[in-house]
């Protein structure tokens, strides 16, 4: 007869804990685990976190974190979110188990084209302004105009900081420019034929890619006036010479 003692009940619940287990999939896991953030450093949550061509997909929790199943050997982690750029990460796992990836940045993307400032929490579009052009009347014949370039806007002011952030998604080629007294930014020495210099008070910035058509520019400032202005070819193609609209205007205070 079999009796019920204290040596079975440790059988049954040893037997019990790892029929458990394995229903719940202790144990090393084949999971993918991060975290979702926004360009302004901000959790970002209900990301569309999976693996393309597969069922396997989550969200994001409030965190902006997320854990996703995924099965051994090469596959790919894509994130995608409405208003967001999307962004994939290749993977190639040879063995089940826990795979932590690294912080995933989504862009938030931009109502319109243009310079946006990288703000705290969101973008601050840059003012657009004109360009205005003056000693280059053609109806007076001249072997060289004498012409000077000046800015006329609302200038976005910004806070002091040690670094400045822009998202540039406008189609034409920027270049930024001091703005200085009467709103000057350059001159320019152009022959009656077209071909000439442009001079102005550029200021270099870094910029790097993050999609098709946007990039994100970077920069130390002191306080001032300050234009993103269109660089156009001259006349014979030589180059980016002439500076023209749009213009984008702001103040570091």
């Amino acid at each position: 007869m079999w009796r019920w003692n204290s040596r079975s009940r440790l059988r049954c619940t040893a037997v019990c804990a790892a029929l458990i287990c394995f229903a719940t999939s202790c144990g090393p896991k084949a999971r993918v685990v991060g975290e979702v953030r926004d360009n302004f450093g901000q959790p970002l949550a209900d990301v569309e976190v999976s693996i393309p061509s597969t069922a396997l997909r989550t969200n994001t929790n409030s965190s902006g974190k997320y854990s996703l199943q995924y099965v051994a050997g090469k596959f790919s982690v894509a994130f995608n979110k409405n208003g967001y750029l999307s962004f994939t990460v290749p993977q190639d796992v040879a063995v089940e188990t826990t795979v932590p990836l690294q912080t995933v940045t989504l862009y938030k993307l931009p109502a319109t084209p243009g310079v946006w400032f990288l703000g705290a929490k969101d973008y601050v579009l840059l003012n657009s302004g004109r360009l205005i052009v003056s000693g280059a009347d053609r109806r007076q014949f001249r072997w060289v105009y004498n012409m000077s370039y000046r800015v006329s806007a609302d200038f976005v002011k910004l806070p002091q900081q040690s670094q400045y952030r822009f998202l540039d998604n406008h189609s034409s080629r920027l270049v930024l420019l001091k703005v200085g007294d009467n709103g000057i930014v350059a001159s320019r020495a152009e022959a009656w034929s077209g071909e000439g210099q442009t001079k102005g008070m550029s200021i270099q910035d870094t910029w790097k890619k993050v999609a098709e058509g946007m990039g994100v520019r970077e920069v130390s400032l002191a306080p001032g006036k300050y234009a993103y202005v269109a660089l156009h070819s001259s006349n014979y193609g030589y180059g980016p010479t002439r500076l023209g609209e749009p213009v984008f205007a702001f103040e570091v205070q």
